[in-house]
């Protein structure tokens, strides 16, 4: 069931591991008291020799839990600071009567419309006109032909005729 070795998939294992069971779990922190540690136990195993060409079952172990002590944290002395009593206020009653503030108006700065400044008219010198004749170059009042309507001859007109092809 061990005979294979599945290489490891964490940098730090270069050679591939064979975990067999009952190996010692290492204790997270050091401690000074022997601690009995923590074993894998696989109490069943129902397949000793496994089968070629067959489905294996998958066996988990489960880790049998051994409480182990922590150790405990020892106080050091060290230097704390050391409440000094002070005095607390006493109100004292006063007999006066304190002023209310009363509302007063705020004068609030009234918009002024400012003067937006507006492009002043320069007159620009332009060019004068002179006055030019205007020439006609149509002929007014020139009979134009018309063009009329003629009958045409009788002879030159064209018979449509019914069954012809």
């Amino acid at each position: 069931m061990f005979g294979s070795a599945y290489p490891c998939s964490f940098p730090i294992c270069p050679q591939p591991i064979m975990c067999p069971y009952d190996v010692p779990v290492p204790q997270p922190f050091p401690c000074p008291v022997p601690v009995p540690q923590p074993f894998l136990q696989n109490i069943i195993q129902p397949v000793d020799v496994p089968i070629p060409h067959t489905i294996q079952p998958v066996i988990i172990p489960k880790p049998v839990c051994v409480p182990f002590p922590r150790p405990v944290p020892v106080p050091v002395d060290r230097p704390y600071a050391v409440q000094v009593p002070q005095p607390v206020p006493i109100p004292v009653p006063v007999e006066r009567q304190c002023p209310v503030p009363v509302p007063r108006p705020v004068p609030v700065p009234v918009e002024t419309p400012c003067p937006v400044p507006v492009p002043v008219c320069v007159p620009v010198p332009q060019p004068c006109p002179i006055a030019q004749p205007i020439i006609v170059r149509e002929p007014v009042c020139v009979p134009v032909p018309v063009p009329i309507p003629m009958q045409t001859p009788q002879q030159y007109q064209y018979r449509v005729q019914e069954g012809v092809p």
